[in-house]
């Protein structure tokens, strides 16, 4: 039967074109097949009997095909797929040599021609048991040889080079799950095969889906018996494309699943060690960003278990301290990205906390000394701005004060232990390290004021108070090295940070607020943060009560302040790294030193010295590069205001500054080029410092000057926007009485007539009035509003239409539907839009507003707060002083300006229709030419 008709027959299928070959499989399959069992089965004993049978299916289907190299096809192909197939085990297939020889004829046409259609042949002929380990090792030399030809080709050879690893590699797992002991030998073969696949499946290049769906699916059980050093010499670092970024992190973590090597491991391992990690010498910030994308994205996949490995915690606080550096610095690296180091850090044991921060706190410290941030050029990015207060510079300190937060939100957040440790270890440190590193006094100021505004100094010192201690060591320190003429910027914020530190202990001052970093406050704002400051008294300035000083004043602090002024203005102009040390320290120590010298007043020699100074600084950095009025300096005005030695006549040069400094961050934030290089120049920590320096100013705004504090209820900062809400909220914007002279009376009186006006009288002119000058009723209520409450708050408030055209449009971008019906948006009214926005945000959760749009949005609110709750405390208050007995018939016969303004927010066109009250305030409009006049209605509703 097999001799005579089969194997002709057989092979006369095989070599016919047209669905021969189908053919010939299923004949070997369902007749050829079950014969060679049955001869297994008879003759098992007969080994002569059995080689027999087998040289005599080899020749059938070998014969016609396997001997002349160039008709190697897809007819050799099917043979050796059909032979192996059909032959069983007891036959010994691996020992016929022109099955040897016509297996490696397919292998080296799938190597050099790339012809896939012995896939199915090579599988079966290379798995175990099938040919003998030396012809396999042979096969698979020339495969692996070909995959790293492909693969080093780039994209044009991304298909065939993924095709041939998979092979190699479907090969090689097979022998490994099966435990074979000829597996040892093709061990050589597995780094090639790694090196090459993942070379392919990270790079983005056109390839088969469904060849590449298979290499993932095998890739686990492939890269389980490998070494991690083999798979992470193959994955290099991260790459710089997002979408090949996304696959490398997809092979690291199954590589870390599949070897049940931590992830932090892998990591580490990709760049060559740990220490490779750790930032040292020049940091291109592009490549920075790269790296960070890279940890992020790995651990937002793996969680933050991943960062919980036995003896990798050094290498685990390397990698989060980049990513931390990268989100202060890098616009991509967004602080999402950093939720899950956020959420590790937060969780971690005391001692685990500990040495993380503390290895945070280092690093910090060595930036500009054992490491610096450079621009695309090369270009030290802190030797550009070279001139700017040292921490402006420091982009580390920043991510420091951050890490401080989070790890103790308060000081039930983790063991009391924690926080004086950490204080006592950064100020031994700064001792020794800050004449070689001065990021190590900055490092140890911020820790110290990061510790006492949590109240945790306790058990530092045996014997007297440890803030106490730390001020007599510093100063003895500043004394030293001033009168030596050795005075260091650094040490100066450092002895300041104690010098605030112990008049807080001895309860000199508060704390300057909870927290210097910004945050984005919840709304209403003026309800939450309103009774802040006290009311306005005296000469314009806000009054508040004079701190009680406890303890000795070193009498000598006034000489070391001479000295030191005569350092910072040594110093060449426009460089503001020694004023701002200067009167930064100063500051700290104004108010203890004000109170044991009563004869100090606005015109003694020292406070006109501190007044010229202030003013010459506030107006060199208005002149300079960078706009950013130095954080000591407003701090030195806040001391100076609090004693109640600093002029009303020098507040608008502060305001201006504080102004300049809002402009640039919201700048930034608008996302512009120029801006966005600027804003990644300056430090965090010194941004944040410079909001919290400016707002500790405003509760000494004097009323003529409070309106200036208006814009800033949409600054990016949060502690800005809170204090200006604070004192703002405690100005009486509309008067409560009338009477006086100027602009806002004499509108309030042409209001006055236009609604006492009886209609009835007036029809004549209605009929007589000019359309074309017919006065709007926004016009007339912004030019109003303008006269009584001023420019700066009339204009915020009347910005609600632009605002609310901003949010219906990021709404309308969220979703298709909103889109659709934004199209009659100008057939239809406030109202009308307001209602659609409110029912589409109630009933789908969109997503978060754009930052700028939200403070926008808080501004305006903050606005019309301020205007509504004013008419109505102006309106109340007016009730209650007409209810008196003691009220002047003047009083009882003028409406209040509180009702007065009510009304004029509810002005229709019918009452501004030609009246002679109405023509009058039509005159004064023109007249006024207000620039932000938009005609219209009013834009709120009554």
């Amino acid at each position: 039967l097999l001799a005579w008709p089969l194997l002709p027959l057989w092979r006369a299928w095989l070599l016919k074109e047209d669905g021969g070959q189908e053919m010939a499989s299923e004949l070997g399959s369902r007749v050829v097949g079950p014969l060679l069992k049955a001869v297994v089965q008879r003759h098992s004993m007969d080994e002569g009997a059995l080689r027999e049978s087998r040289d005599l299916v080899v020749d059938a289907l070998l014969g016609p095909v396997a001997l002349d190299e160039a008709k190697i096809g897809p007819h050799l192909s099917v043979a050796v797929q059909l032979a192996f197939e059909c032959l069983p085990q007891e036959m010994c297939p691996h020992a016929s040599q022109q099955l040897q020889r016509a297996t490696h004829l397919v292998a080296r046409a799938a190597a050099i021609e790339g012809d896939r259609s012995g896939e199915k042949a090579l599988r079966l002929a290379l798995s175990p048991g099938s040919l003998l380990p030396g012809h396999v090792e042979e096969c698979l030399e020339l495969l692996v040889e070909a995959v790293q030809v492909a693969a080093s080709q780039g994209q044009g050879a991304s298909s065939s080079a993924l095709w041939l690893g998979l092979l190699c590699a479907s090969v090689l797992t097979c022998y490994e799950r099966k435990g074979q002991r000829d597996f040892d030998g093709l061990l050589a073969f597995r780094g090639p095969v790694i090196t090459a696949l993942l070379g392919v499946l990270v790079s983005v290049s056109p390839r088969d889906a469904e060849c590449e769906h298979k290499a993932w699916s095998l890739l686990p059980g492939f890269l389980s018996g490998s070494e991690p050093t083999t798979i992470c010499t193959a994955l290099g670092g991260p790459p710089a494309s997002q979408e090949s970024r996304g696959r490398w992190v997809r092979v690291l973590t199954m590589a870390s699943k599949a070897l049940e090597v931590p992830l932090v491991s892998l990591l580490c391992g990709c760049r060559g060690g740990w220490e490779n990690v750790r930032l040292v010498g020049p940091i291109e910030l592009s490549e920075l960003q790269q790296r960070a994308l890279a940890t992020a994205e790995a651990l937002e996949v793996a969680g933050a278990e991943a960062l919980s490995p036995q003896g990798l915690l050094e290498a685990t606080c390397a990698l989060l301290w980049e990513l931390w550096v990268a989100a202060a610095t890098c616009p991509d690296v967004t602080p999402s990205r950093v939720a899950v180091a956020r959420a590790w850090l937060g969780k971690a044991s005391s001692e685990v906390r500990q040495q993380c921060l503390r290895f945070c706190a280092g690093q910090a410290a060595e930036e500009g000394h054992g490491w610096w941030l450079t621009s695309g050029d090369g270009t030290s990015i802190a030797e550009s701005i070279s001139f700017m207060p040292v921490a402006a510079r420091l982009h580390g300190l920043g991510v420091l004060q951050h890490m401080l937060h989070e790890a103790w939100p308060d000081i039930e957040s983790g063991a009391e232990a924690e926080p004086p440790e950490l204080l006592q270890w950064s100020l031994d440190e700064a001792v020794v390290q800050y004449h070689r590193c001065p990021g190590w006094a900055l490092v140890a100021a911020a820790v110290v004021e990061r510790c006492f505004s949590l109240g945790a100094s306790s058990g530092l010192a045996r014997g007297s108070s440890p803030s106490q201690a730390a001020r007599s060591t510093w100063r003895s320190t500043i004394r030293e090295v001033a009168a030596a003429q050795r005075t260091d910027a650094s040490a100066l914020h450092l002895a300041a940070a104690v010098e605030r530190w112990a008049s807080i202990d001895e309860g000199a001052c508060k704390p300057e607020g909870t927290t210097n970093i910004a945050v984005i406050d919840d709304e209403p704002v003026i309800v939450e943060n309103g009774g802040g400051s006290a009311p306005a008294t005296g000469a314009g300035s806000v009054e508040t009560a004079p701190a009680e000083i406890v303890g000795d004043i070193d009498t000598s602090l006034l000489e070391v302040h001479e000295q030191l002024l005569r350092w910072a203005q040594a110093a060449r102009s426009g460089d503001f790294v020694r004023a701002d040390a200067f009167a930064a320290y100063v500051a700290s120590s104004w108010v203890a030193l004000v109170s044991v010298s009563p004869e100090l007043t606005t015109s003694s020699r020292t406070v006109v010295r501190m007044h010229r100074f202030v003013l010459e600084q506030l107006s060199a950095a208005k002149k300079g590069v960078f706009r950013w009025a130095p954080p000591g300096v407003l701090r030195l005005v806040a001391a100076l205001c609090e004693t109640k030695l600093w002029p009303d006549s020098s507040w608008p040069a502060v305001l201006e500054a504080v102004a300049d400094a809002n402009e640039l961050a919201l700048a930034a934030g608008a996302g512009g080029q120029d801006a966005r290089k600027e804003s990644l120049l300056v430090a965090c920590a010194f941004a944040e410092d410079a909001a919290a320096a400016a707002a500790a100013t405003f509760q000494y705004v004097p009323v003529g000057h409070v309106d200036k504090l208006v814009p800033l209820l949409g600054s990016p900062a949060g502690c800005v926007r809170a204090a200006a809400a604070r004192r703002l909220s405690v100005h009486a914007f509309v008067p409560v009485a009338r009477g006086g002279a100027g602009p806002g009376e004499e509108a309030l009186q042409r209001v006055e007539a236009l609604l006492q006006e009886e209609e009835a009288s007036n029809e004549a002119a209605y009929a007589q009035a000019n359309s074309s000058q017919q006065l709007s009723p926004g016009d007339a209520a912004l030019f109003v509003l303008t006269a009584v409450v001023g420019q700066e708050l009339a204009e915020e408030a009347w910005a609600v239409e632009e605002v609310l055209t901003s949010f219906l449009t990021w709404e309308a971008d969220t979703d298709s539907e909103s889109e659709s019906e934004s199209g009659d948006e100008g057939a239809v009214g406030h109202s009308q839009r307001r209602s659609r926005a409110a029912a589409s945000v109630a009933a789908k959760a969109l997503p978060a507003l754009p930052e700028g749009c939200g403070r926008r949005c808080a501004a305006t609110l903050g606005a019309w707060e301020l205007l509504l709750l004013g008419c109505t405390s102006a309106a109340s208050a007016s009730s209650s002083s007409s209810a008196s007995p003691t009220s002047s018939l003047e009083s009882e016969s003028a409406a209040a300006p509180g009702e007065l303004l009510i009304e004029v927010l509810q002005l229709s066109p019918e009452q501004l229709k030609g009246s002679a009250a109405a023509q009058s305030l039509a005159a004064a409009v023109r007249r006024s030419a207000p620039s932000s006049a938009r005609g219209g209605d009013i834009p709120v509703q009554p």
